[in-house]
């Protein structure tokens, strides 16, 4: 892979024609970037992704068994919260992104429940993780992360659920596993999968915490909320209602 930079400094969509080499066969794949006019100097600086950034999105959206995905910056957070409820890796990248870096909204960055600021895609400062301080670094990072937890959804609903559940669904049960470990696939969401009864799986990927008056109630508002939204996105007819229904009693 080339480490070559792209910029776009109009509305067309950009085709980059990459090489990859799969069992010893070389392949194209063409990756779009849909960019829009930047508002000012200072978001040019953010109109930058690397071919091997793109590379590693890709790699993480086909080993991980959903469809292809369309880079495209976060201009505010009005647009990055859209973005978080339309596919996995906008989510990740609206949550654990870093204004230091290019992938995150253009405006405040959003922090988790404890007020932890991530050095881009969940790594937190102050952990044992080593500091990542490239975007190059925070990509490929989040590409591995993406695929170890879609390998530990796959192993816990098991291969026949994982292979024909909707895309949208996969993708809230990886961001479930990212963001508060595989162990939150627990029995419900396996019986629910194993089930094909999304709308019941929908209703148990958000995290519950306890309130001042000792009742349960949705934790994490925003991004658990945006993985419900997510998760919906594939259903259709009665399912989607029944979906979307779900997440009205959860919020």
């Amino acid at each position: 892979m080339g480490s070559q930079t792209v910029r776009v400094e109009n509305l067309q969509k950009v085709d980059l024609k990459v090489q990859k080499n799969v069992q010893g066969k070389n392949t194209n794949d063409s990756l779009y970037m849909s960019l829009v006019t930047p508002p000012s100097d200072e978001y040019c600086r953010k109109r930058i992704v690397t071919e091997d950034e793109l590379m590693y999105l890709q790699d993480a959206v086909e080993t991980s068994g959903i469809k292809g995905y369309s880079w495209s910056l976060l201009k505010d957070n009005h647009t990055a919260i859209k973005k978080s409820q339309t596919h996995l890796i906008d989510l990740i990248r609206y949550y654990e992104g870093d204004t230091n870096h290019y992938y995150e909204a253009n405006t405040l960055a959003y922090k988790d429940k404890g007020g932890s600021k991530t050095i881009g895609f969940g790594e937190l400062l102050g952990n044992k993780n080593v500091a990542i301080t490239t975007q190059n670094e925070a990509y490929k990072k989040l590409s591995e992360h993406i695929k170890e937890f879609a390998k530990s959804v796959r192993n816990r609903v098991g291969a026949e659920a994982y292979d024909s559940m909707p895309q949208s669904i996969k993708e809230a049960l990886i961001d479930l596993a990212f963001n508060k470990g595989p162990g939150k696939i627990g029995k419900n969401i396996q019986t629910y999968a194993k089930q094909k009864d999304w709308s019941k799986v929908i209703a148990n990927i958000h995290c519950f915490e306890v309130n001042r008056t000792n009742k349960e109630s949705a934790g994490l508002y925003r991004r658990s909320l945006s993985r419900a939204i997510l998760a919906s996105r594939d259903l259709v007819g009665a399912e989607k209602q029944q979906a979307q229904e779900e997440i009205e009693k959860l919020y």
